[in-house]
């Protein structure tokens, strides 16, 4: 007899509550017109996030040969192997700064001192700093963006020093949320 009430009334809790838990319900009664109103309450939220896009024909940059055509023996001045304009693009929800930096990469060591860039909020030819360095900031935006830098140039300007070989630099771009 105990089981039977047991189950009578474990039977009785599990139907009450799926009856109760079924919604709200809203009624309307008396003269037309009705109403019957209900207001829920739709809800979402969101991550603090980043993109950061190169397209790929900007991920491998060639600048030249260094020749005796790059040297005017008049001014004593060696012309810059410079790239054609290059892209970059931030797209974030939150404020960021864009930074580059620059580290030799090829069978020759660079010298990175005569390594620069020009784009984004950098305005003329700077060096590009090796790690552990900061890097350089080539934009920044206090809120969320859809940034894109169309403006960036590499590059290198030679060097009685720079013997012959191949010289390449990994540049890395980092994007950083506060």
């Amino acid at each position: 007899m105990k089981r039977l009430l047991v189950l009578t009334l474990a039977v009785c809790v599990v139907l009450g509550t799926g009856i109760m838990a079924t919604g709200a319900v809203a009624r309307a009664h008396g003269t037309l017109p009705l109403t019957a109103t209900l207001a829920p309450i739709v809800s979402w939220n969101s991550v603090g996030w980043i993109i950061l896009h190169i397209p790929t024909a900007d991920m491998a940059v060639g600048l030249g040969t260094i020749g005796p055509d790059l040297f005017d023996p008049v001014t004593e001045i060696w012309s810059p192997l410079t790239s054609t304009p290059r892209n970059a693009w931030v797209i974030a929800n939150v404020g960021f700064t864009l930074t580059v930096t620059a580290a030799s990469a090829g069978p020759m060591p660079a010298d990175l001192t005569r390594f620069q860039m020009i784009g984004g909020d950098v305005a003329a030819f700077t060096a590009v700093p090796a790690l552990p360095a900061a890097g350089l900031t080539l934009a920044t935006s206090a809120t969320g963006a859809f940034l894109r830098i169309i403006d960036i140039q590499y590059q290198y300007v030679p060097s009685w020093a720079d013997a012959p070989g191949v010289y390449a630099v990994t540049v890395t771009y980092t994007v950083t949320a506060p």
